[in-house]
């Protein structure tokens, strides 16, 4: 059964947000008390004071790091992260604040209960949310059309980094994508598993401008990547369903008897207040 949720935390120039979003990370609730945390933060060659932030953080010791010698992008720090990754389930942050690092139990909740091997945290679907631009949304739309058609699954947000997965996902795999076309890898990968996928709402606010050269650049990755995918072939079996996650019973102290036993007649009896009432107690 999981016990451990393993947080990947890329991150690159994030030096204003990073410590906001450690914090939020350490602070989200798992939605389940027996639920292990560990942070696995991967500077990808950051230029603006983020490498000290990260080396600050290690030093105090919450959170694993590691650190790229030139930037690589996207894929080549989840890839980096996961080979680090300890827990049962991944959860993939973000250190820009665009999305809410409190709203992880939505992710964890359909993987926690056994109805899901993967979640999404989808953009698009949120009962309220920023209104994206109008390019940035029709690029998505299309490139998310394109992949759920070469893996049959009907996703709302294929490039939404905000997402969760059991680590037995990750099994025997290995993910090529260096940049932001890794997002498509991993549907690609999910629909080869015969993953169980889920969607849930997320809150996003962006908080970058995004360029129309980058925004090509982007789509050209994904659409790469979607091509590689096509025609690449994994020699993976589909993921088995696990069970869901259970909380541990407590056990019966030893040798406890008490002293009071519950009589019929003890259903009728009238309300008194709290200092007359009798106790249950152990000897």
């Amino acid at each position: 059964m999981p016990a451990t949720v393993s947080f990947i935390l890329p991150v690159y120039n994030a030096a204003d947000t990073f410590e906001r979003a450690l914090d939020l990370v350490l602070r989200t609730d798992l939605g389940h008390p027996e639920l292990r945390r560990e942070i696995i933060v991967v500077d990808d060659a950051s230029t603006d004071g983020t490498a000290d932030l990260v080396r600050r953080a290690a030093a105090r010791g919450i959170a694993r790091v590691c650190f790229h010698a030139e930037t690589l992008g996207q894929g080549a720090t989840l890839s980096t992260g996961l080979t680090l990754v300890t827990g049962d389930i991944v959860v993939v942050a973000d250190a820009t604040l665009a999305y809410d690092a409190s709203e992880c139990s939505r992710l964890l909740g359909p993987i926690l209960s056994g109805l899901a091997d993967v979640a999404y945290g989808s953009r698009y679907v949120a009962t309220s949310r920023q209104v994206p631009k109008l390019w940035d949304r029709l690029s998505n739309q299309i490139l998310t059309a394109i992949s759920n058609g070469l893996t049959n699954v009907a996703l709302t947000d294929v490039t939404t980094t905000y997402v969760a997965f059991r680590a037995d996902v990750m099994r025997g795999a290995v993910l090529r994508a260096d940049g932001c076309g890794v997002a498509s890898e991993l549907a690609a990968l999910f629909a080869t598993r015969e993953c169980r996928i889920f969607e849930v709402p997320v809150s996003y606010s962006a908080r970058r401008a995004t360029t129309v050269a980058t925004r090509w650049f982007e789509g050209l990755s994904h659409l790469t990547m979607m091509a590689r995918c096509r025609l690449r072939s994994w020699q993976l079996e589909p993921v088995a369903p696990h069970q869901p996650f259970q909380e541990t019973m407590p056990e019966a102290p030893r040798r406890v008897r008490l002293t009071r036993l519950m009589q019929p007649s003890d259903l009728m009896m009238p309300m008194t207040p709290t200092a007359h009432r009798p106790i249950l107690s152990a000897n």
